[in-house]
């Protein structure tokens, strides 16, 4: 029997997270779905794992690519089996409240929309608690996203809070197979980002649910932190694949938008690697630098100061 939904789970040594995420599958209060599991050639016990949860639920299937490859072979893989009528994804360190699915699937046969996703809590992994939400303002509702609105929410810039290119797509598997929407397979950056820009250029719009569903872990570090040649080189071909999903003539006002942002990432993007090359002699050859780089340091301690709030509890249960 075809399931509704398929949920694609890619996974690369994820043996710390992997349980509690399927564990939210499992917990789902819809039953109709199917949740593969792709293991990218992970060299500890994820396949393990894995093939644990599909002998005990007939849900749960694991295959696997000749990786490690990178998440967007992963999750292309995990695609090309899917058989829903509906797929969304799940990253192995992140976890689904109990009603994701069916808050999605209900949404989604009210409306003729081919491209729904929910908001997110973010993950503190010091202490496992939601420290805050990706879109803020409002726990109920819905808001509709157009392509221009979107890259208005995907701002670029030091201590710049995630924009809406973290949303987990919730997309009918007939809009990806009419259009050969997959994930760029390139190791790069953003290719959540791209893949939903995809998406977004062929269903014209994304219906987001305020209500936050999804669970995504923290993890320290940034990879713009420690960028190489070949990396910058990726970063600016994302711009090229962006502006190919928009060749039509009244595509002008969008394809204006994504030269403007290809250009801001260019230019954060460079001063990342002076910033890492000449430390903080980069901001006296570099004037505008200096407000850029004080404007992230004080969102990134205004950031700090909300987790170590969302900490606090814990601490005081501990004696601290």
């Amino acid at each position: 029997m075809t399931p509704v939904v398929s949920v694609v789970i890619p996974a690369y040594n994820a043996r710390e997270f992997l349980r509690d995420a399927l564990r939210s599958l499992g917990e789902q209060t819809v039953t109709d779905f199917e949740a593969i599991v792709v293991d990218d050639g992970s060299t500890d016990e994820t396949r393990t794992v894995a093939e644990a949860a599909a002998r005990g639920d007939a849900r749960f299937r694991v295959v696997g690519t000749a990786g490690p490859r990178g998440p967007g072979v992963a999750r292309n893989r995990g695609l090309e089996v899917a058989r829903g009528e509906w797929v969304t994804f799940l990253d192995a360190d992140d976890w689904y409240a109990p009603d994701r699915l069916a808050a999605l699937l209900s949404a989604a046969r009210g409306t003729s929309h081919t491209l729904l996703g929910d908001n997110q809590w973010f993950i503190d992994r010091g202490c496992g608690r939601p420290w805050r939400r990706l879109v803020e303002g409002g726990e109920a509702g819905e808001m509709l996203v157009s392509v221009e609105s979107f890259l208005a929410a995907n701002p670029v810039g030091f201590g710049i809070r995630p924009g809406l290119g973290l949303v987990k797509p919730f997309v009918r598997r007939k809009l990806l197979e009419e259009h050969g929407l997959r994930y760029h397979e390139r190791p790069t950056f953003q290719e959540d980002f791209l893949f939903l820009l995809g998406c977004l250029a062929r269903s014209g719009s994304l219906l987001l649910l305020r209500s936050a569903t999804y669970y995504y872990r923290q993890h320290g570090g940034s990879r713009l932190r420690t960028l190489t040649p070949a990396d910058f080189t990726a970063v600016l071909r994302l711009g090229e694949l962006s502006l190919a999903l928009f060749p039509r003539p009244e595509d002008a006002p969008i394809r204006a938008a994504l030269e403007a942002r290809a250009r801001r990432v260019r230019q954060h993007v460079e001063r990342r690697m002076a910033l890492r090359e000449m430390g903080v002699r980069a901001m006296l050859v570099d004037p505008g630098l200096t407000g850029e780089v004080l404007g992230g340091v004080w969102a990134t301690a205004a950031a700090a100061a909300r987790r170590c709030w969302a900490r606090a509890p814990v601490r005081r249960a501990r004696g601290v």
